[in-house]
């Protein structure tokens, strides 16, 4: 059970492990990485974040990325709410306000959370698709091109000038942080195109 574990760890977690008798049957929960049968491996896995989030496949930027922006936009469009309902409430007592103050948090909070999930799960999938038209190419002429055309195609109803506008400021914000980013791990020095999935993992040399 323990083999694939370095000896001392091995040995610390075999301390702490309530002893096993000989005829008693064990069963052992195994969890794939690969739950839909795709081959991974660790040399093929890319590594790497987003901020604080994991970005190591396609599904990590899909899962992580849209319940990211979700709950981003539920905060923020709930607190634009409660903050223009205190300002448009028509009678000054407590009742009346905070009645204003809970309809407009429950119009604002879930429309922002709906777009920015919406808009995010299109940059993820568009971001996977234009690494599978490039040859498993990850950077940010992807992730930016993927914005743009999330947040144009979001808005693409409501006429040209407004899908252009939000498409540029989706791209605007990936790329801020790739700017960010970049200027925060390597300085002025070696500035580069970044990417959110990193390098992919070299194997290890016998």
């Amino acid at each position: 059970m323990l083999s694939g574990l370095p000896a001392a760890h091995a040995e610390t977690l075999q301390k702490k492990l309530a002893p096993i008798a000989d005829d008693e049957d064990v069963e052992f929960l195994y969890i794939s990485d690969s739950p839909l049968g795709l081959p991974t491996s660790d040399a093929s896995r890319p590594k790497g974040t987003f901020g604080p989030l994991p970005m190591r496949t396609n599904y990590d930027k899909l899962l992580y990325g849209v319940g990211t922006a979700y709950v981003a936009g539920l905060t923020f469009g709930g607190g634009y709410g409660a903050l223009r309902g205190l300002r448009t409430a028509q009678v000054p007592t407590f009742k009346v306000r905070m009645n204003n103050l809970m309809n407009q948090s429950t119009r604002y909070g879930p429309w922002a959370a709906n777009s920015m999930g919406i808009m995010t799960m299109g940059w993820a999938l568009l971001d996977s698709a234009f690494e599978a038209l490039r040859g498993g190419e990850s950077d940010y002429y992807n992730h930016l091109g993927a914005a743009f055309t999330s947040g144009f195609i979001f808005k693409c109803t409501a006429g040209l000038r407004p899908a252009i506008l939000t498409g540029s400021i989706l791209a605007s914000v990936v790329g801020t942080y790739g700017v960010v980013d970049q200027f925060r791990t390597h300085g002025l020095q070696g500035f580069n195109i970044p990417s959110f999935a990193g390098s992919r993992a070299q194997p290890a040399s016998t």
